[in-house]
């Protein structure tokens, strides 16, 4: 029972810290249908399209920027598996520059390809290989401007109501709905002064590092599960201390006549305390090994549970070596020597007052 209650410590402090270190990682906004870049600029509609040209062009004279990529979203309308008219909001550009992470299938290669949200392949009721039509939404006619794709991958987004799609073909809509610049700063640059420069001579456009973008969107979710992990290391060490106290104080009980014989024939106490001490330890060491495996192995599949009700369902959880692996072993190891020092402290006088009482 003690090595189960380890285990489940061991669980209890790794998991959540895992899961908070992989949504404040860098490559999480590519489960969110957006690609990792120094450099996010948001140009909604309406807006004037030379504008948007003009700062394109900006970051591409700029010896600052290593790489920059136009991304412009338009309406088009697909039918849905009952027939009626859905609309896509599809993103049209250069994908590979800043790519996002695919649950099935991967990123169009040719522009007759499309990816989809999983909720707009949901909606549409289409999977990868399926073809699907997509129609501008202020067509003349049902064929006007349509175009024919191939569905290669399904992606998962939880933005702009989770229901887009990516392809490389030109738009043939006219409605366009916000164009995204996003760009790298060259190796040595100063990614925050060029930010702040860019924010600074375009005040009529939103320009952010991807990581206030993202904390705009799933910041509470973020301080959430900081929360979440404090508490749940603050109760594992809890439970360690009263498991690992209970279990010593169970065998101090029913060893009570041994302890007193090993000490009449010259046993000190440090020796006898050594012995129940190793024994704990044994068992957490079992515990904290299991649990880490556990951890590793389910914590995808929890985070994905954890995760669904903002709109991601799987996600690779990547723990922090360091911390997952390292620290909190050693503050359980801490916390369970600690306690298991406290609880025999008394060993050797109890049971040879009880040896000399019967």
């Amino acid at each position: 029972m003690p090595a189960i209650i380890f285990t489940l410590a061991a669980v209890l402090l790794i998991l959540p810290q895992s899961l908070y270190a992989t949504i404040t990682s860098p490559q999480f906004v590519t489960y969110m249908g957006v690609g990792v870049s120094d450099i996010r600029i948001d140009v909604r509609q309406p807006a004037d399209p030379a504008r948007v040209a003009e700062a394109s062009r900006e970051l591409a004279a700029d010896p600052r920027v290593a790489e920059q990529v136009l991304l412009e979203t338009a309406a088009y309308t697909a039918l849905d598996p009952a027939g009626k008219r859905a609309t896509v909001k599809v993103e049209s550009g250069n994908l590979a520059a800043f790519p996002v992470t695919y649950l099935n299938g991967g990123i169009p290669a040719t522009p007759t390809e499309i990816a989809l949200s999983a909720l707009q392949a949901e909606a549409l009721g289409a999977a990868v290989g399926d073809e699907i039509v997509v129609t501008p939404v202020r067509s003349a006619t049902a064929t006007d401007g349509a175009l024919t794709l191939v569905v290669s991958g399904i992606y998962q987004d939880i933005t702009n109501g989770g229901k887009t799609g990516k392809m490389l073909a030109p738009h043939t809509s006219a409605d366009l709905m916000w164009s995204v610049l996003y760009a790298d700063a060259a190796a040595g640059a100063d990614v925050e002064a060029l930010i702040a420069e860019y924010a600074a001579q375009n005040p009529d456009l939103k320009v952010n590092p991807v990581a206030a973008y993202v904390e705009g969107i799933v910041g509470g979710s973020i301080a959430a599960t900081r929360d979440a992990s404090v508490a749940a290391v603050g109760v594992g060490l809890l439970v360690s201390a009263l498991i690992a106290a209970l279990f010593l104080r169970l065998l101090l009980v029913r060893d009570v006549y041994p302890i007193a014989a090993m000490r009449a024939i010259g046993f000190r106490d440090s020796h006898i305390r050594g012995q129940y001490l190793v024994r704990t330890v044994v068992l957490l060491f079992l515990g904290t090994i299991v649990g880490a495996i556990l951890s590793a192995a389910l914590g995808s599949a929890l985070a994905g549970v954890l995760l669904r009700p903002i709109g991601i369902s799987r996600i690779r959880v990547v723990a922090d070596p360091l911390l997952a692996y390292v620290a909190s072993p050693l503050a359980l190891l801490l916390t369970v020597v600690g306690t298991a020092i406290v609880a025999t402290r008394t060993t050797g006088r109890a049971s040879i007052a009880a040896t000399i009482k019967d």
